[in-house]
């Protein structure tokens, strides 16, 4: 079953950009300092951050949504379909005498398997491609054609991978991913089990700048100088942008050669009150 491509676009220029974060930063939720909220009035500052390509390409990053066409069973036990998020565990049984107690609202937990085939276009070769799990409950292990992929050894945070050395192009291919539970108790509330949250598949051009790879600073409110930094997973001269209310007030650009950084002053920054 392939998957329909939910594409999140980019405004174009003659150079490679991406929007970082969820692809874009907003300033005032990182930096409240910077905001000025009105009931009839909000300032927002947005800061783009673009990746220049040498060969000037116009690219998109894109997004596929990955919940669909799911099967998920106990280890060992016969696979049902389900889509995600989906929670494991609440269609346990339930025993005064589970060890989850009272904090598992005394649910029966077991290690579970979840499966998926999908296909991979041929085009995305020239891609670079990425899973994003906002949650697995926990100790999740990804395997993908049959090989460990990625593990993450928590139950709540989100986590990303890049896949493109497992992935088999022009063909259908299979993600496995395990969940252990049966490790009762293992929480101090109600915890879940499996894959909890959504699942997407981020698709960049060969040369981005990494997912999460921004971080912004404010170095000081009274000078409304801030600090950004950026890493990518190559070398390259990274641009970015400072909007209000649309429009763009600044802007500039600095080096990374695998990380790289600079500083920028927002001009007449409301402080927030």
């Amino acid at each position: 079953m392939r998957d329909a491509f939910i594409e999140k676009k980019i405004r174009q220029k003659s150079h490679l950009k991406f929007r970082i974060g969820r692809f874009s930063v907003i300033l005032g939720l990182f930096l409240p300092s910077l905001l000025i909220y009105k009931p009839q009035n909000v300032i927002l500052y947005m800061a783009k951050f673009l990746f220049s390509n040498k060969k000037k390409r116009k690219k998109t990053m894109k997004v596929i949504d990955f919940n669909s066409g799911w099967t998920y069973s106990p280890v060992g036990g016969d696979k049902k379909p389900v889509d995600l998020p989906h929670d494991a565990m609440f269609s346990e049984e339930r025993g005064k005498d589970c060890p989850s107690g009272r904090h598992g609202c005394f649910f029966k937990a077991n290690d579970y398997e979840y499966e998926k085939v999908f296909f991979a276009q041929k085009e995305l070769e020239n891609n670079s491609v990425y899973f994003d799990f906002e949650s697995v409950y926990k100790d999740a292990e990804i395997f993908i054609n049959g090989k460990k992929a990625y593990a993450n050894e928590y139950g709540y945070s989100e986590f990303y991978f890049c896949a493109d050395e497992f992935l088999s192009y022009g063909e259908d291919n299979t993600i496995k991913v395990t969940v252990k539970t049966s490790d009762q108790p293992n929480s101090r509330w109600y915890s879940g089990a499996g894959i909890i949250r959504p699942v997407e598949m981020l698709v960049f051009p060969k040369k981005h700048i990494l997912p999460k790879g921004v971080k912004i600073t404010t170095l000081s409110y009274k000078e409304r100088l801030m600090k950004l930094s950026a890493a990518a997973n190559g070398d390259g001269t990274a641009d970015y942008e400072v909007l209000k209310d649309g429009e763009k007030i600044s802007g500039g650009s600095f080096e990374i050669k695998g990380t790289g950084e600079t500083e920028f002053v927002v001009e007449n920054g409301k402080l927030w009150s």
